[in-house]
């Protein structure tokens, strides 16, 4: 009876052992996701990205303001037509601030199907919907410590914009499949080209995601240089290679 009971004790431990390697192992697999992902998103930066140059008084306070919101922690809306820069504008963001050090993970939400975005945003666990044979972390939990880049935001589906909204309120948010609250420390920057006040009247953009989203910017931003910035990017080789860029305008 004594060695039946020492080797259930036995298995048991190893049973124990090996659930605790598996945890490792799937920790390890994250980790390395989240690295590939962000080495990927250095590279497509180092390649697309360009230094911001220009001497014209709008172009020195339009980086001034990027300076002054990079020292903080706020969300920033970037508005402006597709080619206005509003890429540039969001990498340097966090280029001059406390996280320079941590990933920068970028989300076209325009590029993606609509039941897809949630699993790309917050991940989702294996079994979670047909296709979804292993588990995976959305692109908040690659970013944790870091900086989202939500590019074209105004193209996200509307039940998608109240997780959002938790995300940036609350830091909370949970993988698809799973009843598990998991916390975030994730900076948000978010772009887009369309007209946010008309979504919102047509009832396809939350007001309240709005106002989370500008809040830093509406303070910063709205009608103090709207001239010069109106017309920042068309007067000024903003780009090192020469490319004038069509009217943007900040929020």
């Amino acid at each position: 009876m004594g060695n039946i009971f020492a080797g259930a004790i036995e298995r048991r431990r190893a049973d124990l052992d090996l659930k605790k390697a598996y945890g490792e192992i799937e920790q390890f697999k994250d980790q390395l996701e989240a690295e590939n992902v962000t080495l990927r998103e250095e590279i497509k930066s180092s390649t697309e990205d360009s230094e911001l140059i220009g001497k014209s008084h709008g172009f020195r306070t339009i980086l001034h303001q990027v300076e002054q919101v990079a020292r903080t922690d706020s969300t920033v809306l970037l508005l402006g037509e597709t080619g206005t820069g509003k890429g540039l504008i969001a990498r340097r963001i966090p280029q001059r601030g406390g996280r320079r050090d941590r990933p920068m993970v970028t989300v076209n939400c325009a590029a993606l199907p609509a039941e897809l975005i949630e699993s790309e945003l917050f991940g989702h666990e294996k079994g979670a919907f047909t296709g979804a044979v292993d588990r995976k972390i959305g692109r908040f939990e690659l970013a944790d410590g870091g900086t989202i880049f939500l590019d074209e935001v105004g193209d996200l589906p509307l039940e998608l914009q109240a997780k959002l909204l938790r995300v940036l309120q609350d830091h909370e948010y949970e993988r698809l499949g799973s009843s598990t609250t998991r916390t975030v420390d994730t900076r948000v920057v978010a772009a887009t080209n369309r007209d946010l006040d008309t979504l919102i009247e047509g009832g396809t953009f939350r007001s309240d995601l709005w106002d989370d989203l500008s809040g830093c910017a509406a303070d910063n931003f709205i009608g103090r240089h709207a001239n010069e910035l109106g017309q920042l990017l068309v007067d000024m080789n903003i780009l090192q290679f020469g490319v004038h860029q069509p009217e943007a305008q900040w929020r």
